[in-house]
């Protein structure tokens, strides 16, 4: 079983969309039970730079290091599918257009559907409140609700997708988090309530790089805010 992620520095990167180069020499280190915000104007280079620290861009230069307990690695030649497995998990400015599937197919490649029932309760009431009611959730098992008729994946909102995926990403054991722009299309309700679980997973042992336009929602979140552009 891989060891999760503690913590992860990057030194002199170099990072670049294209032929563009959009930032040099940037260095910073987030560690277990930390997070740093990234904060910036649209293309400053945010998502660009959380792109190159899971491996979906190549660096011009630089180095991106992970440390467990004493140990420590080079990954800046990792795939994305590689640092995924070592425990990065990574949430998307975009969400993705979920497919007309019941929502326990999701859960279940999220690897989340054999967690507690307790857990997915939790998922299921993140969502929406009024798409599972208390009373819902009290008449039969968070697992047989996830098989319900109206359980379907492609009929949430964007907002309702939005705190879905964030929700599952929370569950699914990450221990470095690449946050882009968590609380888009949210309302104030629920970026607290998204605001509050990503520390959640922080307190428990995850360090996180969050994304985001709202310097107050990354200072509710962030010990440090790194400035792009």
């Amino acid at each position: 079983m891989t060891d999760p992620l503690l913590s992860l520095q990057v030194k002199a990167l170099r990072c670049a969309r294209g032929h563009q180069r959009l930032r040099d020499g940037l260095s910073f280190e987030v560690r277990a039970r930390g997070a740093i915000g990234i904060s910036g104007a649209n293309g400053s280079g945010k998502t660009t730079l959380l792109d190159t620290l899971c491996g979906l861009c190549i660096p011009l230069g630089g180095d991106v290091k992970v440390a467990v307990g004493g140990t420590s690695q080079i990954i800046t030649r990792w795939s994305y599918e590689k640092r995924r497995a070592a425990g990065l998990r990574r949430l998307f400015q975009k969400s993705p257009g979920l497919p007309n599937r019941p929502l326990w197919e999701l859960f279940e490649s999220f690897g989340v559907l054999h967690r507690s029932s307790s857990s997915i309760a939790n998922i299921l009431w993140s969502v929406d409140n009024t798409l599972w009611c208390k009373t819902r959730l009290g008449e039969c098992a968070p697992d047989q609700l996830m098989r319900c008729p109206n359980a379907i994946a492609g009929n949430l909102s964007f907002g309702q997708t939005r705190v879905l995926m964030i929700s599952l990403l929370l569950q699914s054991g990450g221990k470095l988090l690449l946050l882009d722009e968590p609380t888009v299309g949210l309302s104030e309700e629920m970026r607290q309530h998204v605001s509050a679980a990503i520390r959640r997973s922080i307190e428990l042992g995850a360090c996180a790089i969050v994304a985001d336009h709202d310097d107050a929602f990354l200072r509710s979140v962030c010990s440090e805010i790194l400035v792009l552009g």
